[in-house]
């Protein structure tokens, strides 16, 4: 896969004496700071983690492990553990935890032996050998696993697989091998591993993708499908592990990170393996798919099954938003420095930039009433008078909580002559039900009016009744998918558009307010399956004017949110002028939600960073906070 990107770098101007002086001031005395603990080992590579690790040792001499062992406790513990230890030696440690004791956790064991190239494969094995006292690997597989699945682990172990590109592929092989894979499968009674085996084992991920188009010519069955009706247990989700990995690494991983976090319970230990061993590989990738494939970002993901510091570090380490909360926080001292910027002749607006966009929503409040406590003065209405344009609008939005921002736009889009419909939608057609009901009630306290009376005043017809209907805030958010009820919503949907004369709104608007997004996009399938169109074609010939946005806006959120956002930060700067509400809105909104999403859509969809496209189209203090603003 190409320009795969994990989520962690090295950290410029890196100095691992005052990192391991950091961490020793975190862990000193009575207590421990976990925030500077996260801080540091979440923003640093694994090699420049390693460095801390021995400058540690070489100034309070004791080792860093055992020192954060002691104050550390739970998953938080065995995060930080991970994070700290080489990565070959991370692997081969969770390899011999899955093998120790009662039982074998054949699925650890799949996803690490099925996951690594030759090279790769060779340092586990040495690593392995060097860490437990020259135990080998192989000997290991062999004698807690049996059958086929063993050969197949001792047959990665060898790391024989050829490698090459696919410019390299012979297609008469790949066939060959199609032919023999369907011989010992479908095409006889019983399943020959051994051949399966063969092939899957040893063959490069290039020449395995064209075997698996030739069996599909051949037999008429995906090779998923015919590994699953073929083979069981452990053997078969060792096959279909490489399957996946051949199709799509960072998809393989997020099927992997979204079962750790399904059902009752979450596995922990796997989601930790997959967060941090693949953090500097392809954690991006693996992301962007979890979000298109599963309907929530990973963030979330985590937000709904870890706690604590642990979750902290997770999503330090998954680094979705662009704006986090500041590890070493202090309201007094940051009131204290914007008091000083806007104090005397002049105003020092990189200090404001400096502070108050690297602060998360929560932090800015806190400076907000210290400011007030500290110099009996309003902070808003002293950066209304120091600063102005476009520059004070970005930063004015930065200082409200987010439903009352919200709430004041949309207060705005409605107020005096004409209505900004598009404003109404981004706001409306984008929000989880919490927010919608946050924003009401934000509505009504800061304006004393209510919201879905002001919709209804403003807006008409099936416009009006699609954002009332959002209004209720009644979408069901479960992740679940019925594929049969996707069917009969697309049949309706069809019946009330393409197939009748005449569009029937209501069963859009039904659908379209109260689906989760997984069902939503279940129902695109079928509707594509039924209509030979795309839903969106379809909305485009059977609607006009702003209910057609609207229902785009809900489509396309649910097909991809960042890439929504994406697409509405392109037109807000294309051709002549910029679309400054907008722009500032999505880039404050989302800065602490899914801006690194949206910045990697932005740049996959217009092949420009989205931080370049700003700086073309906007200028001075203004400009840099935006950038400011994306990380």
């Amino acid at each position: 896969m190409a320009d795969v990107q994990g989520t962690i770098f090295p950290a410029e101007d890196f100095d691992a004496e005052v990192d391991a002086e950091t961490l020793y001031e975190a862990m000193k005395g009575w207590g421990t700071d976990e925030d500077p603990i996260i801080d540091v080992l979440a923003n640093r590579s694994n090699e420049q983690r390693l460095e801390i690790r021995e400058k540690f040792k070489q100034m309070y001499g004791e080792r860093l492990i055992d020192r954060l062992k002691s104050e550390l406790k739970g998953d938080f513990e065995e995060v930080v553990v991970a994070l700290l230890t080489p990565p070959a030696e991370y692997l081969a440690r969770c390899i011999k935890g899955a093998m120790k004791g009662m039982g074998t956790d054949e699925q650890a064991l799949i996803e690490i032996m099925c996951t690594k190239d030759n090279q790769e494969m060779e340092e586990l094995k040495s690593t392995y050998a060097e860490v437990f006292d020259g135990d080998s690997l192989e000997d290991d597989i062999e004698g807690e696993t049996s059958g086929h699945f063993k050969r197949l682990l001792v047959s990665l172990c060898n790391a024989g697989r050829e490698e090459g590109d696919e410019n390299d592929v012979d297609e008469g092989l790949a066939e060959e091998d199609a032919t023999e894979i369907y011989d010992a499968g479908e095409g006889q009674r019983g399943t020959d591993e051994s051949k399966f085996n063969s092939v899957l084992a040893l063959r490069s991920f290039p020449h395995l993708r064209v075997m698996f188009d030739k069996y599909l010519e051949l037999s008429g069955n995906s090779i998923d499908n015919m590994i699953d009706e073929e083979c069981d247990g452990a053997i078969k989700d060792g096959y279909m592990a490489i399957v996946y990995c051949v199709r799509n690494i960072p998809g393989f991983f997020a099927k992997r990170i979204n079962d750790a976090c399904k059902g009752i319970g979450t596995d922990d230990s796997t989601l930790i393996r997959c967060v941090v061993s693949r953090s500097e590989i392809d954690l991006q990738q693996v992301k962007e798919v979890f979000e298109t494939r599963y309907g929530r970002p990973l963030s979330e993901a985590i937000k709904d099954e870890c706690g604590g510091d642990y979750k902290n570090m997770l999503l330090a380490i998954v680094k979705d938003a662009s704006v986090n909360p500041f590890p070493d926080f202090d309201a007094e001292e940051d009131a204290k420095i914007l008091r000083k910027a806007m104090k005397g002749f002049g105003t020092d607006e990189d200090a404001i930039i400096e502070i108050l966009c690297h602060r998360s929503n929560d932090q800015r409040q806190e400076i907000d009433t210290m400011f007030k406590q500290a110099y009996g003065k309003d902070l808003i209405d002293e950066l209304k008078s120091e600063l102005g344009g476009n520059f004070e609008k970005a930063i004015l939005a930065m200082m409200q909580k987010p439903a009352v921002y919200d709430a004041t736009c949309l207060r705005k889009a409605m107020k005096g002559a004409g209505t900004d419909e598009a404003t109404l939608i981004e706001i409306m057609c984008t929000r989880k039900n919490d927010e919608l009901t946050a924003i009401k009630e934000a509505y009504n306290a800061e304006f004393d009016r209510d919201l879905e009376e002001d919709l209804k005043s403003e807006t008409s017809g099936h416009f009006e009744r699609l954002l009332v209907s959002m209004c209720q805030a009644n979408r069901d958010e479960s992740y679940e998918v019925d594929e049969e009820e996707a069917e009969s919503d697309a049949q309706e949907l069809f019946d009330a558009g393409e197939g009748k004369f005449g569009t029937d709104e209501s069963t859009f608007n039904m659908i379209l307010a109260l689906r989760n997004f997984n069902q939503l996009r279940a129902i695109f399938r079928a509707y594509e399956r039924i209509a030979g169109t795309d839903i969106l074609d379809s909305i485009k010939g059977e609607c006009t004017g702003s209910l057609e946005d609207g229902y785009l806006t809900i489509a396309k959120g649910a097909m991809d949110t960042p890439a929504l956002f994406a697409e509405r930060l392109y037109k807000s700067m294309k051709g002549l002028g910029t679309d400054d509400k907008t722009l500032i809105r999505i880039v404050v909104t989302r800065s602490e939600i899914d801006m690194e999403y949206i910045k990697a859509k932005y740049e996959e969809m217009y092949e420009k960073p989205l931080a370049d496209a700003i700086a073309d189209d906007c200028g001075g203090d203004y400009k840099k906070c935006l950038i400011s603003l994306l990380g």
